[in-house]
């Protein structure tokens, strides 16, 4: 039972990207969170944090409760690694391919976008899962 507990609490305690939100993550301050409707049916939900290095993280969540985008802004290294969740790998392996000049990073795949960029002390970046998306959601939400 303990074993149960403790699985249930560290998995509502990371981000993941197509999975848990990160309410109930101890590290970070919850800001705001906003409901988007649409034809008056809840299309998604919006989340805001700061973590202790005040990057600002905004989390949308579908109807399914699932985070299926998130959206960072920050003066200093983002905590990808928490935002992205299980894709981090992903976003790791495009990041060792060499970008020109200082290019931002923009990864496409059919289940996976990631856009980082900015420029020092102003850092952003957003991914998204295209086939978890609400109708009428566009990245430009993300923005």
């Amino acid at each position: 039972m303990c074993f149960f507990v403790l699985a249930l609490h560290t998995s509502l305690s990371y981000a993941q990207l197509g999975g848990a939100s990160l309410l109930g993550n101890d590290r970070l301050t919850r800001l705001n969170n906003e409901s988007i409707t649409a034809n008056n049916v809840q299309s998604y939900l919006i989340n805001s944090y700061q973590t202790p290095e005040k990057t600002i993280i905004r989390e949308y969540i579908n109807a399914s409760n699932r985070v299926f985008a998130v959206a960072w802004n920050s003066s200093g290294p983002a905590p990808l690694q928490l935002i992205l969740g299980n894709y981090f790998d992903r976003y790791v392996a495009a990041t060792s391919t060499p970008l020109a000049g200082r290019a931002p990073l923009r990864l496409q795949d059919t289940d996976l976008v990631i856009q980082t960029g900015g420029q020092m002390r102003s850092y952003f970046g957003y991914a998204y899962l295209p086939l978890l998306l609400p109708v009428g959601f566009t990245a430009e939400a993300l923005q």
